[in-house]
């Protein structure tokens, strides 16, 4: 009986190798069943806490992000390593932006510690990712889009009565024309 075929087998033995930068060529597709390891989840979660980004960090296994974002919603433990890492990434990224500044450096680009883990950080980038982050771990901020409203049954009544005359109006063109 053969051994289950794991992602990380998959993924080394596509490697780009022909000189490229030695990342992973093709993924596994989407939906596919991936069995999960403990390397490619300790390979997952060291790859976000230095990158504080999903996509990269499951291209680094050969999965995809919908396959990751499926193992976190259905394992709690997953989850909460997720959480973990992704704090984790957050204090790198402070980390690298505070020594930054005390190094003198200005506003652009800040160089990679480890190009393989983390590319170049814009710095205007990076303090918004920041502070995006410090909201929301706050409880804080601003939720993106309109807040959700409930219209009062004098404002539907409103909006259906203007609705009808402007049906109304148009039939009286089309009969007058």
């Amino acid at each position: 009986m053969d051994e289950p075929y794991r992602a990380s087998q998959w993924a080394e033995e596509h490697a780009d190798n022909g000189g490229g930068s030695g990342a992973v060529a093709i993924i596994r597709p989407a939906g596919g069943w991936v069995r999960w390891n403990r390397r490619m989840t300790d390979d997952f979660f060291g790859h976000l806490a230095g990158s504080c980004n999903v996509a990269a960090s499951a291209r680094a296994i050969g999965v995809t992000p919908s396959q990751v974002h499926r193992r976190r919603r259905t394992n709690a433990a997953f989850a909460a390593a997720w959480a973990e890492a992704l704090e984790a990434g957050y204090q790198l990224l402070e980390t690298r932006l505070l020594g930054h500044v005390l190094n003198g450096g200005g506003a652009g680009t800040i160089a990679p510690d480890d190009p393989a883990c983390v590319g170049p950080v814009d710095w205007d980038g990076g303090i918004k990712l920041l502070t995006l982050h410090r909201t929301q771990r706050a409880g804080t901020g601003r939720t993106p889009g309109r807040p959700p409203s409930v219209a009062t049954r004098e404002e539907t009544d409103a909006a259906i009565l203007k609705k009808l005359a402007a049906l109304a109006a148009a039939r009286a063109r089309q009969e007058t024309a």
